[in-house]
């Protein structure tokens, strides 16, 4: 009889002992989870912290210019010169061939410290600036913020894999895993915007359209008329290639009627 009691005792102090293990275990994730959304809240105080540990204001800087020039081909080899002089590159460049002008765009990336200076040797090609326009974004507050989102997520992402590491059930390793696999993509989504931000805050945008003018367009009735009457002309002759250009269709077309037409007379001889 006292060595049954005493195994229940001994039962009872295992099960207390491993509820209270399971408590613990519990316990440490909510702490966990708990530390992470109390770092990752933006708060005042944090933003205030943040902003006085980086000074530097990030600007997000866009220009859009179009100017007349006197040739395509010059101003090409004076932008490769101000390319290389100013260390920055082009990108997403198009011509485009009218009958009045020439025109030619591209979208030129340079450092902020570079923007201006640039600005104004490019506006010194041009014999008539037709647009110009500068936007300046300040992302300072958004790029603090996401910098220290991203470095509470790194830091959560290591106190996973200490709990993992400690882990001793299958499912405790699977519950742990799977809050890590969604971290580790939240930090990956994070750090993709981190870079495109840091990307456009280091180098500036400029939409440059560089336009050659060809002849003047026609102005009054007359030579309105001219080229109305050229238009049109255009137009039939593109209508009678474009007949020309699928006879084989209209002539299958034609031969399928002409036996369908034959098979119902002779359907319609037999049938008499």
């Amino acid at each position: 009889m006292k060595a049954i009691c005493f195994s229940l005792a001994v039962i009872t102090m295992m099960a207390c002992h491993s509820r209270k293990d399971e408590v613990l275990k519990v316990a440490k994730f909510a702490v966990a989870d708990e530390t992470f959304n109390d770092m990752a809240a933006p708060t005042p105080q944090k933003m205030m912290m943040s902003s006085s540990v980086d000074t530097d204001r990030k600007l997000i800087r866009e220009a859009r210019l179009q100017m007349d020039v006197t040739s395509l081909k010059n101003i090409s080899d004076s932008v490769n010169v101000l390319l290389r002089q100013y260390h920055a590159y082009a990108s997403n460049e198009a011509q485009d061939n009218q009958r009045y002008d020439l025109r030619k765009s591209m979208t030129i990336r340079v450092g902020e410290q570079q923007f201006e200076p640039m600005m104004k040797r490019l506006e010194a090609l041009a014999t008539r600036i037709v647009e110009r326009s500068v936007t300046t974004q300040d992302v300072t507050l958004e790029y603090t913020d996401l910098q220290a989102r991203l470095r509470s997520k790194k830091e959560l992402e290591v106190r996973y894999h200490e709990i993992l590491r400690q882990a001793k059930t299958v499912k405790d390793m699977l519950a742990i895993e799977e809050q890590l696999g969604a971290t580790r993509e939240e930090i990956e989504s994070m750090e993709a915007r981190f870079k495109r931000m840091t990307n456009l805050t280091t180098y500036c945008t400029l939409d440059v359209v560089f336009v050659q003018r060809l002849e003047a367009p026609p102005t009054g009735f007359a030579q309105e008329f001219g080229v109305a009457l050229t238009n049109g002309w255009r137009s039939i002759m593109n209508a009678v290639l474009a007949c020309v250009s699928v006879w084989p269709w209209a002539f299958v077309g034609f031969a399928l009627i002409g036996f369908v037409i034959r098979f119902r007379k002779r359907r319609m001889a037999q049938v008499g």
